[in-house]
């Protein structure tokens, strides 16, 4: 089942293995470029004085030109409470399909997978739902943002599925939230099929080797991640990092961690 494959050229990937090769690349890899066209567009969301713009780009869910959204909604902001830079990640959101910036770079690799396979699926708080059910015809989810949990299945627990069920679990925003994240992983390597691959997003600090909680109790997953999911079984361990100013994939390069049992 390729991951990779079919990544549009337009959008410039990188995998990394480990807190080593990241510092590589962050030492070896021009980023000047890239920052430099983010702060061009900085300074024109500024000069507008409004509290949001729009970018043209191509989506990779739409599969056309389109435009995309970008306000102040989670930006960072100086002691005085002015705009400083926007919120790359959750809020740079296609005006056609309304998927943000983080689910449209993930979109590139799972569209890759057969549209039957066997798919696990849980969010915390930015639902891919309707997208992925017009993708995969057997998929089955907790999401979080959905108040009836019947729609697509008769399950809503990793628990509740025998071993070996999915060919592929995509875990959004989960793991920054789960209370206990070794069982959480646990489940996930236990309910895949040899060969499937888990898939996820979470909240990152790149610099750090051990995660950390912060004050709301959200977990900031750090390097040793990837420990956690060797420990359990977990093979083939990768960061995809990627930047995209075709398909305005923009800001510090998006990611995703994808793994195999």
């Amino acid at each position: 089942m390729p991951l990779l494959s079919t990544t549009p050229a337009a959008v410039d990937s990188v995998v990394l293995e480990s807190a080593t090769s990241y510092q590589f690349w962050i030492d070896h890899h021009t980023l000047v470029s890239r920052r430099e066209y983010e702060q061009q567009v900085i300074s024109e969301f500024k000069s507008q004085e409004k509290p949001f713009i729009f970018l043209a780009g191509f989506c990779a869910f739409c599969q056309q030109d389109s435009h995309f959204l970008l306000d102040q909604i989670g930006a960072v902001l100086d002691t005085e409470g002015n705009f400083i830079e926007p919120n790359w990640r959750e809020r740079l959101i296609c005006a056609r399909c309304n998927l943000n910036n983080r689910n449209r770079f993930l979109w590139c690799y799972l569209n890759n997978f057969p549209t039957d396979a066997e798919v696990w699926y849980s969010d915390h708080g930015s639902s891919m739902l309707p997208t992925l059910a017009a993708r995969f015809s057997h998929l089955r989810h907790r999401d979080s943002l959905l108040a009836n949990q019947q729609t697509l299945s008769s399950k809503n627990l990793l628990t509740d599925f025998a071993d070996n069920s999915f060919r592929l679990h995509i875990s959004l925003e989960e793991i920054s939230y789960v209370k206990n994240l070794s069982e959480y992983l646990y489940q996930a390597y236990r309910t895949l099929q040899v060969g499937g691959r888990f898939v996820a997003t979470f909240q990152f600090v790149r610099n750090n080797i051990a995660s950390t909680s912060n004050s709301d109790n959200i977990l900031l997953v750090g390097w040793d991640i990837i420990d956690k999911l060797s420990s359990i079984g977990f093979m083939d361990i990768q960061f995809i990092l990627g930047w995209s100013r075709e398909y305005v994939n923009l800001g510090p390069e998006q990611f995703f961690l994808y793994a195999t049992k």
